[in-house]
């Protein structure tokens, strides 16, 4: 009797992976994925391992009870005229945002009773557009609102202005993080 060979199969005929966002995966390495996938779900829901214990707190920088909050406090603010003038004054509440500034202007030779004190403050070491405000005069002393918008050191230009001239000079607003307790 004679035999019919066995079919054979052509290398094209030949079953090809599935394709599977463009990379090629075969039927292992879904049954792989699909394992992993399961155990990771049975290890985050605890298959049952019924309550957890409660998360103990971690250890904070405060001590308990300790008294968390920044106050405002009058900060002292010094500077120096052209022509040996001086300022002096405080800065309140010398926090971020909106604080008093209240100058008092000493010996500048004569200047004049002055008409207003306008300041520009920087942060030093920080790119920023100056803080703007001009002091009016109050009680023999200059007062107004400076918006700081952060905690630190700021460079202050003062101008001083009366009807004889204007006296320039500088002086340092500091707004420090100084935790009350």
């Amino acid at each position: 009797m004679a035999t019919t060979p066995a079919p054979t199969r052509s290398r094209l005929a030949r079953p090809r992976p599935a394709l599977h966002h463009g990379s090629m995966v075969g039927p292992r390495a879904y049954a792989l994925a699909s394992a992993s996938t399961v155990a990771a779900g049975l290890l985050l829901v605890g298959c049952g391992a019924g309550p957890q214990p409660p998360a103990t707190a971690l250890p904070t920088v405060w001590p308990a009870g300790a008294d968390q909050v920044v106050r405002g406090h009058d900060q002292a603010v010094t500077g120096a005229l052209t022509g040996g003038g001086r300022v002096r004054g405080t800065l309140y509440p010398a926090l971020p945002g909106a604080n008093t500034l209240r100058l008092r202007v000493d010996g500048a030779g004569d200047p004049g009773a002055p008409e207003r004190v306008e300041v520009a403050a920087t942060m030093l070491g920080m790119a920023m557009r100056p803080v703007t405000t001009t002091l009016v005069a109050c009680d023999g002393r200059y007062q107004g609102t400076i918006a700081l918008p952060m905690f630190g050191r700021y460079a202050a230009r003062v101008v001083v202005v009366t009807r004889r001239g204007r006296w320039r000079g500088t002086l340092t607003l500091d707004v420090p993080l100084a935790l009350g307790t």
